[in-house]
């Protein structure tokens, strides 16, 4: 198997956007991932989609010109499989999995039937990944794929009735709260939540992604809007209460949510309504 790093976009893009500053600055840490995933998978291509930057810099009277120590905290990869004989996401835990102690990431993982179907189409996603990805790796045996430009520049936009969905999913919970059903109430927050989700990732990629993960469909977002990290951070725990509703709330007798939780989730149903608000009012 050959490695092939792409260290120019194949578009016009401003050679200091940080995403390409990144991906030169790691490249060692970047070849690590490569290394763990080709070990475990037998993969065609490997794209990198993303990172987030974080720094760290400590200042006191002893030391009031000190460096800023910067690293990548996290990493979001595309990976296509030739043959996936099971289903993308038992592909996706074992590279995040074998990966976590090198870096975390969040693994897109995608047949090569399907994605030359999303190059033959000229879907958003291809279109992304065909002008812009930095490709970490190709396997000596991959196909290649030819991008079709014809229709390239359609906007993918989310069906009024797909927002009126989620509206009703809102309605629904706060329906159900004022009788205090709130295990109904919380089922329709897991539903108002990923169906927002949902929308958000087709209109900014062009792709669905087949999950009821709250978790993951939030580190999915992470890609595409900032503001995810303040509404649904790891540490304040909706996540968790999310994924707990979808099943006991619908199948275990002894599942129990106060009414100020449930509430608390309502409102952070709300915020990320505001931000599917901002994504296709930006389309």
């Amino acid at each position: 198997m050959s490695f092939t790093v792409c260290t120019k976009p194949a578009c016009q893009i401003n050679e200091y956007f940080m995403y390409y500053l990144l991906t030169e600055r790691f490249k060692d840490q970047e070849q690590s991932l490569v290394n763990v995933i080709i070990k475990k998978l037998n993969v065609d291509y490997i794209y990198f989609l993303g990172s987030a930057l974080n720094q760290t810099r400590t200042e006191s009277i002893f030391m009031p010109d000190a460096p800023t120590k910067s690293w990548v905290g996290h990493y979001y990869l595309l990976v296509v499989i030739g043959r996936m004989e099971k289903a993308g996401s038992y592909y996706q835990d074992i590279i995040e999995n074998s990966c976590q102690h090198i870096a975390p990431v969040t693994a897109i993982t995608i047949s090569e039937k399907h994605f030359d179907t999303l190059y033959r189409d000229a879907n958003m996603f291809s279109k992304l990944i065909a002008e812009r990805a930095v490709k970490l790796y190709q396997s000596e045996t991959a196909n290649s794929f030819a991008y079709r430009s014809i229709g390239a520049q359609q906007i993918i936009t989310t069906s009024n009735t797909q927002i009126e969905m989620i509206r009703d999913f809102i309605a629904g919970a706060e329906f159900f709260i004022e009788r205090s059903q709130l295990k109904l109430a919380m089922l329709m927050l897991h539903q108002a939540f990923e169906q927002t989700l949902q929308c958000i990732l087709w209109q900014t990629t062009g792709m669905k992604f087949k999950t009821h993960s709250i978790s993951k469909l939030t580190r999915y977002v992470g890609m595409v809007h900032y503001k995810i990290e303040g509404i649904l951070s790891p540490n304040q725990g909706i996540i968790g209460k999310l994924q707990k509703s979808y099943y006991d709330a619908r199948y275990n007798d002894a599942y129990k949510i106060c009414q100020e939780e449930v509430l608390k989730v309502l409102g952070k149903a709300k915020s990320l309504q505001d931000i599917l608000h901002d994504v296709t009012n930006a389309r």
